[in-house]
């Protein structure tokens, strides 16, 4: 493969050719201006030369293209304590309160909760007052905290041993 792509780069420089409809991998089509994909981009390599970088080059969608594609889909970025899953039980090793960064004051309610995965991880407590102590379960999902460093998971009111905010 990489044979092919040496070929392709060194005889393309040679003969001086603008790479306008050339057949690659798949059956797919490169010509002057489009998106189709090229050999280092399959590879997983960075181009070397700048006929490659040419090729893998990413341009703007034209407007008949976003129209037909749509929106592009942005994939949801899960916690890697959480293993993927979207909420995960845990047990209260020890309550915390976090001083958050630089323009906020306000301090933080946290725990250190222990993941039925076996992982720790730090859980902000969200609303007003809590009971939390330690041994007790907690419901946690994934949600950074933005004045937070290090915190990336939330508990969730109501569930377990953690109750919903009074009134």
């Amino acid at each position: 493969m990489t044979a092919l792509l040496r070929q392709l780069t060194q005889g393309l420089h040679r003969l001086a050719i603008q790479p306008a409809n050339l057949r690659l991998i798949h059956g797919t089509t490169v010509s002057k201006g489009s998106l189709g994909p090229s050999v280092p981009c399959l590879l997983g390599k960075t181009p070397a030369s700048p006929l490659t970088r040419f090729l893998c080059r990413r341009q703007m969608a034209t407007l008949e293209e976003m129209h037909r594609d749509g929106a592009p889909r942005r994939h949801i970025v899960r916690s890697r304590a959480m293993d993927g899953k979207p909420f995960m039980k845990g047990v209260v090793l020890k309550t915390l309160i976090k001083k958050p960064k630089k323009p906020n004051s306000a301090n933080r309610k946290c725990v250190r909760v222990r993941l039925s995965s076996g992982r720790e991880v730090t859980a902000y407590i969200p609303g007003e007052g809590h009971s939390l102590q330690e041994h007790h379960i907690v419901l946690v999902r994934g949600g950074k905290m933005q004045d937070l460093p290090g915190v990336k998971h939330k508990c969730v009111r109501g569930k377990y041993d953690l109750p919903h905010v009074k009134k």
